[in-house]
């Protein structure tokens, strides 16, 4: 088994034993995804030494950048606008880190919904703060079911390595209220919403570059959707080909 790394997020415990204690965590649907796929998830904690995070890295054959709050609208150029919700400074600059790192390394990244607009922001792209504010957008992107019901179909961009391995037209789940907004240089759109809404990117060169992000929440649809564990299978098999 090849170890992938898993960006951690950071949250205060609600466990009335250790309330108010800082928390580096994933939810347990990444562990299961990356174990049903072949690879030893291994969680890399929310720290600020860099040379602790790469010492984590060389260890690994990949990195999965995991969802998670809002990214400050600073790292884009922007301020903060009516309808950002919670940020963490900690968190941005770990997970800015931890991409730089990774893809310095050479290594196959996989963000998924925070991880997604993470990269984009890393690689100079800027995000809509809220799309509730944005007339343009119609569909329900936060939705209210739950994490293993889909939400809304995506369209897959022909010619994309998405396409190829998920086809035509995929129904997805959605929990996100931000998006990217500007592209950033060195990918292609390779999934989008009926209301344009980009739900996924990847590198324009992937045979150099093999970094991908979904908007949406695979992970948490692997044990019934196939498309989903195919996924996380595709994305094993770029890191055990290195």
């Amino acid at each position: 088994m090849i170890l992938i790394g898993l960006s951690a997020s950071l949250d205060k415990s609600g466990d009335k034993h250790w309330e108010g204690l800082q928390q580096s965590r994933v939810n347990q649907a990444y562990v299961d995804s990356v174990l049903g796929a072949g690879g030893l998830p291994l969680l890399i904690p929310v720290m600020d030494k860099k040379e602790a995070l790469r010492t984590a890295l060389a260890a690994c054959s990949g990195l999965i950048l995991t969802g998670g709050q809002d990214m400050s609208p600073l790292h884009y150029g922007q301020e903060p606008e009516k309808g950002l919700g919670e940020v963490s400074e900690a968190r941005d600059d770990y997970d800015l880190a931890l991409y730089g790192l990774a893809k310095d390394m050479g290594l196959p990244i996989f963000g998924i919904c925070r991880g997604m607009q993470v990269i984009n922001v890393a690689e100079g792209g800027s995000l809509y703060q809220d799309l509730a504010r944005e007339s343009t957008f119609k569909l329900k992107h936060l939705q209210e079911a739950g994490r293993d019901q889909i939400s809304h179909s995506v369209t897959l961009t022909p010619g994309s390595r998405l396409h190829d391995l998920l086809g035509d037209r995929i129904q997805v789940n959605s929990f996100h209220h931000q998006a990217i907004r500007d592209l950033a240089g060195g990918f292609r759109v390779s999934a989008t919403s009926d209301d344009g809404v980009i739900e996924a990117m990847e590198a324009l060169d992937m045979d150099k570059e093999k970094i991908l992000a979904v908007q949406w929440h695979p992970e948490e649809l692997t044990k019934t959707r196939p498309e989903m564990a195919a996924l996380f299978g595709y994305f094993i098999q770029l890191c055990e080909k290195g």
